[in-house]
């Protein structure tokens, strides 16, 4: 594992896109703009995010890109928290998309910031790191790549992490590494699962 260059952040954004195709919250999207629109919007968001996150937290890769995982402290997650917004309100970023699109893009949004609510973790913990993104090539899943890197993160955070998934299968696979679900959080289609890595259990 080694830290992402700068220069890498498109590229390591645009492979954590095509591992999002299957993401509930992906196809929250999709179903109102069409997989195509909604990969463009994506493909903002998810650059937009990776640049908050090499400047204020970690980004780190594996090999010649087999898998990638980003984090960042929640005292410092502040913008990355309101990127969706913050592109919707860029007219510069946005003007691939014209009324309607803008629209529906909208709505996905506010249902997003419905189910989920930034300070959950607060209830559980005082000190948290969230992992954010992790993906693993797929020709290269089923090899332990995945726990190499969740090793390595977990050796780079000396706080409690904490991550939330929208697929209920994820949850058993970071139960593996150590998760706990702490709560669930529904609004219309979209269920978001919560869940919390001990520092106690890091070490």
């Amino acid at each position: 594992m080694r830290e992402a260059k700068k220069e890498e952040l498109d590229l390591i954004a645009d492979f954590i896109i095509e591992q999002m195709a299957e993401d509930n919250e992906f196809k929250l999207f999709e179903k109102n703009l069409g997989k195509e629109r909604a990969k463009m919007f994506f493909a903002i968001f998810v650059r937009s995010e990776m640049k908050h996150f090499y400047k204020h937290g970690k980004v780190l890769v594996y090999e010649d890109l087999k898998g990638a995982i980003a984090g960042i402290d929640m005292k410092k997650m502040g913008l990355a928290h309101n990127i969706y917004q913050a592109i919707i309100n860029n007219k510069r970023l946005i003007k691939e998309f014209d009324k309607t699109e803008l629209e529906l893009i909208q709505a996905s949004v506010k249902i997003l910031n419905q189910v989920h609510q930034i300070n959950w973790y607060k209830k559980f913990s005082k000190n948290a790191y969230s992992l954010q993104q992790i993906a693993i090539v797929k020709e290269e899943r089923g090899k332990g790549i995945c726990r190499i890197i969740m090793e390595d993160f977990f050796k780079r955070v000396n706080q409690d992490i904490i991550l939330v998934t929208f697929s209920e299968t994820n949850v058993a696979i970071y139960e593996h590494f150590g998760f706990k679900l702490m709560e669930t959080n529904t609004v219309e289609e979209l269920t978001e699962y919560r869940m919390m890595r001990e520092l106690k259990e890091n070490n």
